[in-house]
């Protein structure tokens, strides 16, 4: 049914001219949706893909099209201010704009939260090199969230995002080699990328280090660095680090 549906969509839009765009848009808006819930396990979609092709393969003109199209699909088409914002963008295909989506979906930020349309948009993104969209992926695989739970994803996402700078996906891969997440214990592997994301100012990672460095995890045993990292994470208002410095004896 989906081939089906894509090749009368194409044939349908490739008869079309500029003064049918209004038309065009409303396909586009519906496909999209469709496509959308499909992968999220619709199962009314191809209830919904046949009202879309009953009403392209119809008589009538392409203005009584789009007004029958927005009739029938009315949700497509009532935007939050975090949809209308993004959304355009994100099916035109515009990366940044397609994380930005996944955030709003993720958080419930100006839209109503659902984990699987934030991992929709964040896989498009993240495909398309985005850095921040493929930390983003990464976690959503680390914790379950919108896709099934999953180390060695949540791994390898986090690798393409901090082989790039990205430095909450340094420490986040950090952590993984950490405790063995998705990859094999390696406390030397889990030092360097916490630092490679402290030194760019993360102060999760400067505490991170903290701990390797008071503790000789993957690095030499030094208590005195491990407070200079201590005292970078608890400038920013870290609270573990201030906790820790204040049982060392330290005033904070």
């Amino acid at each position: 049914m989906r081939k089906k549906f894509h090749f009368l969509l194409l044939f349908f839009c490739g008869m079309l001219t500029l003064n049918a765009q209004e038309y065009l848009d409303c396909v586009r808006k519906v496909k999209a949706y469709l496509d959308r819930n499909y992968a999220s396990g619709w199962p009314l979609y191809a209830t919904e893909e046949q009202k879309l092709l009953d009403i392209a393969s119809s008589d009538k003109s392409r203005k009584e099209k789009a007004a029958e199209i927005r009739k029938t699909f009315p949700k497509v088409f009532e935007l939050s201010e975090a949809e209308k914002k993004y959304l355009a963008s994100a099916m035109a295909g515009d990366a940044k704009a397609q994380n930005d989506l996944g955030w709003c979906y993720l958080n419930g930020d100006g839209v109503k939260k659902d984990y699987r349309q934030a991992v929709y948009w964040y896989k498009k993104s993240a495909a398309q090199g985005n850095i921040y969209a493929q930390n983003n992926l990464g976690w959503c695989y680390e914790n379950g969230n919108g896709v099934e739970k999953n180390l060695n994803q949540a791994f390898f996402w986090y690798s393409k995002a901090a082989n790039q700078g990205e430095m909450y996906a340094q420490n986040n891969l950090g952590l993984c080699y950490y405790f063995g997440n998705g990859v094999e214990k390696n406390l030397n592997q889990a030092f360097y990328w916490f630092k490679k994301s402290a030194e760019q100012g993360y102060s999760v990672a400067q505490h991170n280090v903290g701990v390797c460095y008071e503790n000789g995890y993957g690095v030499y045993k030094d208590r005195y660095t491990a407070v200079s990292w201590y005292r970078k994470a608890a400038a920013q208002g870290y609270e573990d680090s201030k906790k820790v410095l204040r049982n060392m004896g330290y005033s904070y």
